[in-house]
């Protein structure tokens, strides 16, 4: 009988790819929450580290990328678990730190307060570069040779030629338009003929501490 509801309720993943614990009450044998969860323990699941945890998919299906990232339509997936975790997780993981910009483009979700907090508790480190801080590993000597890399990589902008005045203003109105994250606005003015590079963008975006809002005019690009 329990390899038979274990079976059922991987069927149900299977077709429908990521589901609310909703979804699943409504479909399955059981409506007790306990239950579903056992069940889901024993086939391996992952709940989504956007929308307070709601969508769960089961081991698997997500096909991860370099990071543990995965997503399937509005919901977002991690193989490090909450978004707490992600962020320690890709924190660690960078070779130079990550600023706030950068991780919320990576992972498409608003990170500032998340950010915050995990600092006050010293599960990541922090220290400002140009204005903006910058997240790093808590291990001390991993600190330090991240720490290191990004003063090189800071370095390597400031000797570049400062930005063109027409890009500040290009990558402004389109923050100004609702298009919030680094990756689009460069598709934005790629299009529009205005072009700029990602990094040049990026590090636009970090000068002037602009913040990522994954869920604001995500079809601007399109419609504009």
């Amino acid at each position: 009988m329990k390899t038979e509801k274990l079976q059922a309720l991987k069927h149900l993943f299977e077709k429908h790819t990521i589901l609310m614990m909703s979804d699943i009450q409504s479909s399955f044998e059981t409506t007790a929450m306990r239950t579903i969860i056992r069940y889901l323990k024993e086939l391996g699941y992952y709940s989504s580290y956007n929308r307070a945890g709601m969508f769960y998919t089961i081991a698997g299906i997500p096909k991860f990328d370099g990071c543990g990232l995965w997503s399937y339509k509005e919901a977002l997936f991690s193989t490090h678990g909450n978004l707490k975790e992600t962020i320690c997780a890709q924190v660690d993981m960078s070779d130079a730190g990550m600023t706030q910009v950068e991780l919320a483009a990576l992972l498409r979700v608003s990170t500032k307060s998340a950010l915050t907090l995990l600092a006050a508790e010293g599960a990541i480190a922090r220290s400002k570069s140009r204005g903006a801080y910058v997240y790093y590993s808590k291990d001390p000597k991993r600190r330090g040779r991240q720490a290191e890399r990004r003063a090189a990589l800071v370095e390597s902008i400031d000797s570049q030629a400062e930005f063109e005045p027409n890009d500040i203003v290009n990558v402004l109105d389109a923050y100004i338009k609702g298009i919030r994250t680094p990756a689009q606005v460069t598709a934005h003015l790629q299009k529009k003929k205005r072009g700029a590079s990602l990094s040049v963008v990026a590090a636009i975006f970090e000068r002037f501490d602009l913040e990522h809002g994954a869920d604001e005019k995500r079809n601007a690009i399109e419609s504009d």
